[in-house]
């Protein structure tokens, strides 16, 4: 039985970090100085471990028309997730300086710490590989195109070039998670285990930085930014639930349907101020939409997940 309240208790879980964030950040345990250093270690240490991490102990002869499926699903679910993002600047006549960054921040989802878990919360454990592939892929796409468009719609005067953001470590390692994956290479089992507890710290340093970001701000001006709230609503449930009836008549196993719905109706990742920063984007931008998407998932996500009972 498909349950919304699986989905609501990892949110609280996320949540209930970013909270914490917002409370040593008022505390000035996590000051300006401190979030910057946090930041880099997340996007060059802890992020490119989670990715090679997360290309190991993939069955690629589970299933064999699973996985190509999945393939085929992720790219599906980026490119239609940025198709979207572009939609919603063109409805909400987003001004051309913050494009970028509303393009990034709508595929740039919480695929690896909320969405992995609500999937095998909900689907059980025969989505893992599945949900494993869109993970690993998505965020190739998020970390090579991505980075170049979150770059390039830079308004800050700390614009970096599409090519020196393509150099950061977390880029290298999505193409040798990619080599790993095709090859069946594995790492030594220590090796392994040590990217994949480094990693681990990934999503909720991410959150906490969040939480200290918001810290930092007024926070009624947090939710001022009134782009969020229909992009969001739009992104998140109308065209999810959508494109998860198109779906459905097409592939050939009703869980990849409902796998796809799900990581589309994720809300932006935490990671994404952390990212605009690294990218001379609109750090403050990013925190608002972030804060913003993540509270209406409360509502957003587990309605997709009871609907997903009943269609």
């Amino acid at each position: 039985m498909v349950s919304p309240f699986d989905a609501l208790g990892q949110m609280v879980g996320m949540l209930a970090i970013v909270a914490l964030g917002y409370v040593v950040g008022k505390l000035d345990y996590l000051d300006g100085h401190t979030i910057k250093h946090i930041s880099r270690l997340i996007i060059e240490v802890a992020m490119p471990c989670l990715v090679v991490a997360s290309a190991t102990g993939l069955d690629r002869t589970a299933a064999s028309v699973e996985v190509p499926w999945s393939f085929g699903i992720a790219a599906f679910l980026w490119f239609s997730l940025l198709g979207t993002s572009w939609l919603c600047n063109a409805l909400l006549r987003t001004p051309k300086e913050k494009r970028g960054l509303y393009l990034f921040a709508g595929t740039c989802t919480n695929t690896s710490f909320l969405g992995i878990p609500i999937c095998l919360a909900i689907l059980g454990q025969r989505c893992a590989v599945g949900a494993s592939i869109i993970d690993m892929l998505t965020s190739v796409f998020n970390f090579t195109i991505g980075f170049a468009i979150l770059a390039r719609g830079s308004s800050t005067g700390k614009r970096k070039s599409a090519r020196d953001v393509l150099k950061q470590p977390v880029v290298y390692s999505c193409f040798i998670a990619i080599i790993m994956f095709f090859t069946g290479w594995e790492l030594p089992q220590g090796i392994q285990t040590t990217l994949s507890h480094v990693g681990q710290i990934t999503s909720p340093l991410a959150m906490l930085v969040v939480g200290a970001l918001v810290a930092q701000e007024d926070l009624r001006s947090v939710f001022s930014d009134w782009r969020s709230y229909p992009f969001a609503i739009i992104r998140q449930l109308v065209v999810t639930i959508v494109l998860y009836l198109l779906l459905r008549a097409i592939v050939p196993e009703p869980m990849l349907a409902e796998l796809f719905a799900i990581m589309f109706a994720l809300p932006t990742g935490a990671i994404v101020p952390t990212f605009a920063d690294m990218c001379g984007a609109d750090v403050e931008l990013a925190t608002k939409n972030t804060v913003v998407s993540t509270l209406l998932s409360f509502l957003i996500v587990p309605v997709v997940v009871a609907l997903l009972g009943v269609l």
